[in-house]
């Protein structure tokens, strides 16, 4: 068991870090509005780093080797253009 008094506890925040291995990204693949409209809200926020989409954002689509494809924001597509990945 831990020390740690659960009902008193500090709240922590964990940051999760993993390598993904990029092929492809097909940047500002569809604005939020229409992509929430027809996929519904399960996807609300940038699946690499997490950020909130807004309605007039743009939703690139990553390739992720041996996953599915992952919804991201235009910084992200734009990081992973820059260090190799493929753009369409």
């Amino acid at each position: 068991m831990s020390d740690v008094d659960l009902e008193n506890g500090v709240p922590v925040e964990f940051v999760r870090r993993e390598v993904l291995h990029i092929e492809n990204v097909r940047k500002d693949f569809v604005h939020y509005a229409r992509f929430r409209k027809h996929r519904g809200g399960d996807t609300t926020k940038c699946e690499l780093c997490g950020i909130p989409f807004e309605s007039d954002d743009c939703v690139s689509l990553v390739q992720v080797t041996g996953e599915l494809n992952r919804y991201s924001c235009a910084d992200c597509a734009t990081k992973a253009i820059e260090f190799g990945a493929g753009a369409r």
